[in-house]
């Protein structure tokens, strides 16, 4: 995330569309929230 000029803390929106467009938010999700296995 610090390509995108993120601090620990911030808020990041994720979208998404078609058809399985709320796994792949959950799992976008789970891997921000999970530090990338780098935390």
């Amino acid at each position: 995330m610090m390509s995108l000029g993120l601090d620990r803390g911030d808020e990041v929106v994720l979208t998404a569309t078609g058809p399985q467009a709320e796994e792949a938010v959950g799992r976008l999700a789970a891997l921000v929230e999970s530090g990338f296995g780098e935390v």
